[in-house]
């Protein structure tokens, strides 16, 4: 006789066998249109968008709100916001971003408050794919801010910088001027010398102490002034740093959010995977105590089987000893003897098999 194999599958709780392969297929493919399903919704989007581009062209001047409203029901803002998809996203500028086709429109359409060049990086650090548009949002609005505060501290460094230097470039004319001044002083000196004038060359000495100390004093303010330019860059250069360091810090702080989430529920799988398998345990030992239970009403039925059959050949011995009591009465006592034997020697050998 051929046994009867059952393959288990894991649609077996939900369909019958003659129906598994076709649920196994359907699931496959939906499976499969939902995955194609992610990618394509940002492409549809950027379809969407390029056509109303297009439109826009030659809708006639005036009626293009209308025309969105009569012809296309969208708003005003949901038509922009597919124009911006399309030019942001579009002319296969996503073909090559896993990143960014991972997206949906929601977050796509978020996403457009972050500048282009480092919007990719950021939706990558952020995990964007996986996040509500409140989340993504409030980061944006924060990364925003922080960047808007930076922005703000390097332009100030920059202006106090530039003032600097124009400063800075102003003595150095003056400096200039002054060297000038002396050099003609010098030579007017000489002449003086020359020409045995005394007072003039006294005069003309004065004037260049004079401005040899103006140009002293102007050599002073520009060491300053350099060192305080040289300072500003390094402040400057600090505070690109440090904004790269919290735009750093602040990604891994979110990573690290994210991987006590994923942790969290790894646990919780886990724990629901646990109490499966106690389930399964208790499951297994309900099963096999029930099949201990039907295994021993099996014998007890066999039992009760053997005894109605010993106690019917019981009685029917009885008969024959009774009939043999009739015609040979002399060979009845000697019989009961051999009976009594018997039942004596199934008594002991009971006792035996029952104590092993």
């Amino acid at each position: 006789m051929t046994q009867e194999v059952k393959i288990i599958t894991e649609n077996e709780n939900y369909v019958e066998a003659v129906n598994s392969v076709k649920e196994q297929e359907i699931v496959s493919s939906i499976r499969l249109e939902m995955e194609v399903a992610q990618r394509m919704l940002i492409q549809t989007a950027i379809n969407i968008g390029r056509q109303l581009t297009e439109a826009k062209e030659f809708i006639k001047h005036g009626e293009w709100e209308n025309w969105l409203k009569e012809r296309v029901n969208f708003s005003q803002r949901t038509a922009n916001n597919f124009m911006k998809v399309y030019k942001e996203y579009g002319n296969d500028k996503i073909n090559n971003s896993d990143v960014i086709t991972s997206l949906n429109y929601s977050q796509a359409v978020e996403l457009l408050a972050v500048p282009s060049d480092d919007r990719e990086e950021f939706a990558k650090e952020v995990n964007a794919k996986d996040m509500t548009i409140k989340e993504l949002r409030e980061n944006i609005k924060a990364i925003k801010e922080e960047k808007d505060s930076a922005d703000s501290q390097l332009k100030k460094i920059e202006a106090e910088k530039e003032s600097l230097v124009k400063e800075n470039s102003n003595k150095q004319k003056d400096l200039d001027s002054l060297s000038e001044r002396v050099s003609q002083l010098r030579k007017e000196k000489q002449e003086a010398t020359q020409n045995q004038d005394k007072a003039l060359e006294e005069k003309i000495a004065k004037a260049i102490e004079k401005e040899q100390k103006k140009i002293t004093t102007l050599e002073e303010e520009k060491k300053s002034l350099a060192e305080k330019i040289t300072a500003l860059q390094n402040s400057q250069k600090e505070a690109i740093t440090q904004a790269k360091e919290a735009e750093q810090k602040k990604a891994e702080k979110l990573l690290e959010k994210k991987n006590k989430e994923l942790e969290s529920a790894t646990n919780r799988f886990k724990s629901q995977i646990e109490k499966i398998k106690e389930q399964n345990k208790a499951e297994k030992e309900k099963v096999k105590e029930a099949e201990g239970k039907a295994k021993l009403s099996k014998e007890l039925i066999k039992c009760d089987v053997l005894l109605a059959n010993i106690e019917a050949d019981y009685e029917e011995l009885t008969l024959i000893i009774k009939r043999v009591n009739r015609t040979y009465p002399e060979h009845v006592t000697e019989i009961e003897k051999a009976l009594g034997d018997v039942l004596k020697a199934m008594e002991k050998r009971a006792k035996i098999h029952i104590a092993s």
